[in-house]
């Protein structure tokens, strides 16, 4: 039996594509050097579209931005959503409770509409900018997902979601590891964090979540995340990284799971 064939699946996305030219100049780096196998695109930046160009051949996925910048809905639509700047306002958990279900639901299906014009294709996944606002909104994203992207991954971090969203008929991946560190902490994933990680790694189909990229001031102003980015795009954008990770799993992307 192959032994290689034994290995767990690994799908290794950056996040924040769009999010700012530094960022998206690193994930493209990420992958062209590195190990990154594809990256999630923020739809509602100034730098979205241009982002789109620079990750040509890149598999790309959605990720749903509702609290930074603006919406691409028509501030009519969501006005429980923004502020009178007509900003994302609200960030925190019992704030998008009290929205209005109706405009999230709205602007999902906006931003994946807006994924397919700036890309030409359905994405081949989905996830959430925040982690805590995937658990508060996954009921809107399984309905949105289904009607508009059948055939995409959805990030499902829990046990529970990912049920849910597999009985809707809704692909997942059968772990998902990673989570931004808080500002001023170390980097989320270090050499020796990510030695550990893959060398414990589970049967199955896992998704490592990842945020390589070029520290910005001005344009990362106010992100929970800026110099760690590029001490993450040392380590997924180094050459070497690749035959480390094929010891402890086979790297694949989204469309070679279908």
């Amino acid at each position: 039996m192959d032994e290689k064939a034994q290995l767990p699946r690994l799908v290794i996305t950056a996040d924040d594509l769009g999010y700012a030219p530094g960022v998206t100049r690193g994930i493209v780096e990420a992958a062209e050097r590195g190990v990154v196998t594809g990256a999630s695109l923020v739809v509602n930046r100034a730098e979205s579209k241009s982002a789109v160009v620079s990750a040509k051949g890149l598999e790309l996925g959605l990720h749903v931005n509702l609290t930074r910048g603006e919406p691409v809905s028509e501030l009519a639509d969501v006005r429980t959503l923004v502020n009178r700047e007509g900003q994302f306002a609200l960030h925190s958990a019992d704030e998008f409770s009290a929205a209005a279900t109706s405009e999230l639901r709205a602007e999902l299906a906006v931003q994946l509409r807006r994924f397919a014009d700036l890309t030409g294709t359905p994405p081949a996944h989905v996830s959430v900018h925040r982690r805590w606002l995937e658990l508060v909104i996954w009921p809107l994203l399984l309905e949105v997902t289904r009607e508009q992207a059948p055939r995409a991954f959805v990030r499902a971090r829990a046990a529970a979601t990912r049920e849910a969203f597999r009985a809707a008929d809704l692909r997942t991946c059968d772990l998902v590891l990673g989570n931004v560190a808080v500002r001023g902490l170390e980097p989320e994933w270090t050499f020796d964090h990510l030695m550990r990680t893959l060398a414990s790694l589970p049967s199955g189909v896992v998704e490592l979540v990842c945020h390589p990229g070029y520290a910005h001031e001005e344009e990362l102003r106010g992100s929970a995340y800026s110099w760690q980015r590029e001490a993450e795009l040392r380590l997924f954008g180094a050459a070497s990284l690749a035959a480390v990770v094929e010891r402890f799993a086979r790297r694949t992307t989204f469309a070679e799971l279908l």
